[in-house]
């Protein structure tokens, strides 16, 4: 990780709030399920909605690194991607689902127990106050949990299999009927 992206990393965990928004292993209830979220920042990728298993094994394989790459965005610059603590919920539902995958050295490992909540402030709108800039160019994976304001979850689509499943968007209904290919087995 370059010191520009930790010291930015680390001035946004100082905007996380204290209370998290509702994630995977947080959120209990009867017929609960995890799942986890691809997340996008809304003004640095207005135009991404969805994303497949395959160009998201590329981008954090860093196989692909460059916007222009992803269909569907039309950014030009680089990709930032982020991934969650290696004992995170979340990490391990990734490597379940989207299947073998070799993280690259393009990819930030944030770690420790504010993992997830790091990326979800960073990916999102930063206020005008703060001393820090949005990560635009940003692209990570939590447990679910509604994005914060000014960040995306894209719609998943699962192309492991023949025919390769549809674009499916992670909302409550989605993951608790298994639709949702980024939810727990």
């Amino acid at each position: 990780m370059t010191w520009a992206r930790s010291a930015l990393l680390l001035s946004t965990l100082s905007l996380a709030t204290a209370a998290a928004e509702p994630t995977a292993g947080q959120t209990a209830g009867a017929g609960h399920r995890d799942a986890v979220i691809i997340l996008v920042n809304e003004a640095g990728n207005p135009g991404l909605a969805k994303i497949s298993f395959s160009t998201l094994r590329k981008v954090f394989s860093c196989q692909i690194t460059n916007w222009q790459k992803v269909p569907g965005s039309k950014r030009t610059d680089a990709i930032l991607p982020f991934r969650p603590d290696e004992n995170s919920t979340a990490m391990k539902i990734f490597r379940k689902r989207i299947g073998k995958v070799a993280f690259g050295s393009c990819v930030t490992s944030i770690s420790g127990p504010n993992s997830e909540e790091i990326i979800a402030s960073g990916l999102g709108r930063v206020p005008p106050t703060a001393n820090v800039k949005e990560i635009s160019q940003g692209i990570g994976f939590l447990g679910w949990r509604v994005p914060k304001e000014g960040s995306r979850a894209l719609q998943v689509g699962n192309d492991n299999r023949t025919p390769a499943g549809p674009f499916v968007s992670p909302d409550e209904t989605e993951i608790l009927k298994g639709r949702y290919p980024l939810t727990a087995p």
